[in-house]
Formats: C-alpha cells, sequence, structure tokens
C-alpha cells in the first residue's frame, strides 16, 4: 500500500515537473507573456492539490531549476528569477498541500481557493524576501523588495485570475476522475 502511494506520488510529481517545463514555452514565444500569465505556477499548484507536502515542494523546487538548465528560463540574468522561483514555488506547494490537506479533513464545503490565496500571498513574501537575502548577498542592483513583489503582482494580474478560476476546475475534474488515485 505505502509503496503504490508513493509511486502514485513520483508519477505526479514527474509530470507536474514535466508540464511545468514544458508549458511556459508557449508562453515565452510572445514577449513578457510568462510575467504575465505565470505558466509555471499552474502545474506546481495542481501537484500540490495531489500530494504530500514534501512531494509537492520538490515540485516546487525542481520544476523552476531543471527549467533554467534545460530552456533558460527562468533567466539567471540579469535579474536572477531562477533563484527566486524556486523558493516561492515551493512556498506555494507546501502550503496548498498542508492546507488542502487539513481543510478537506475538516470542512465538507473545501474549496481549493481556501489553499491556494493564502500560499499565492506567502509565496510573494517568500519571493520578496529572497531577493531581500541576494540584495544583501551579492546583487548590486538597487530594487525594493516591496517594489518586486508589489510588481510582480501587478504584472501577474492575469495569471493571478487564471489560477484562481483554473486551479479549483482542474483540482474537481482530476479529483473525480483520477479515482485510482485515492484507493489503496
Amino acid at each position: 500500500m505505502i509503496q503504490k502511494r508513493s509511486t502514485r506520488h513520483m508519477i505526479i510529481a514527474a509530470v507536474m515537473t514535466a508540464v511545468g517545463i514544458v508549458l511556459p514555452i508557449a508562453f515565452h514565444s510572445i514577449p513578457d507573456a510568462g510575467k504575465i500569465f505565470l505558466p509555471m505556477h499552474l502545474p506546481v499548484m495542481i501537484a500540490a492539490m495531489f500530494l504530500p507536502w514534501t512531494w509537492a515542494a520538490a515540485v516546487g523546487l525542481l520544476t523552476p531549476i531543471l527549467s533554467t538548465f534545460l530552456t533558460g528560463m527562468p533567466p539567471l540574468a540579469p535579474f536572477p528569477m531562477a533563484i527566486i522561483m524556486p523558493f516561492e514555488l515551493a512556498t506555494y506547494a507546501i502550503i496548498i498541500s498542508l492546507l488542502r490537506k487539513k481543510l478537506v479533513s475538516t470542512d465538507k464545503w473545501y474549496s481549493p481557493l481556501f489553499a491556494v490565496i493564502p500560499a499565492m500571498i506567502a509565496g510573494r513574501i517568500v519571493a520578496g524576501g529572497v531577493l531581500f537575502a541576494l540584495l544583501k548577498i551579492y546583487l548590486p542592483m538597487k530594487i525594493s523588495p516591496i517594489i518586486f513583489v508589489l510588481g510582480g503582482i501587478t504584472t501577474g494580474i492575469p495569471g493571478i485570475i487564471i489560477q484562481i478560476i483554473i486551479v479549483p476546475i482542474l483540482y474537481h475534474v482530476l479529483a473525480r476522475n483520477l479515482k485510482w488515485y485515492n484507493k489503496s
């Protein structure tokens, strides 16, 4: 039983990581579309809906790192989004996974938004914190982490709206149709 569940987790993590690498390629063919629509965030959030927090965190950490090495997105230079995004996406994944597990077990009216929205807020705060640390350690740029976070939110409003709409829909569709996932 534990082996089957672990294998299922591995499959979901691998598929969502692959989707998180491939999906942004389509968006990045249009200038700034990746910053606007945030395509890498969706597969990480969906993975977190079905995985324990450890597996979800791995998807959040590995997706941007592997994508950087395979596609050059997110970039390491001139602005190191490839360093910031693993922390941001891992935060999304951990919070969504933990809240989903707690809320599903205690609330028959559970909505994935109860996990997604707090995760979005925490992920942006972590991104700002990572930028703050990078600025203190070695980045010669003069940018405020607060301005960075607010700019990311403002630019990413279409992506945030898409996440708020698509993640709950995909969660419910997949949860209903992935009967094999819930079986021992």
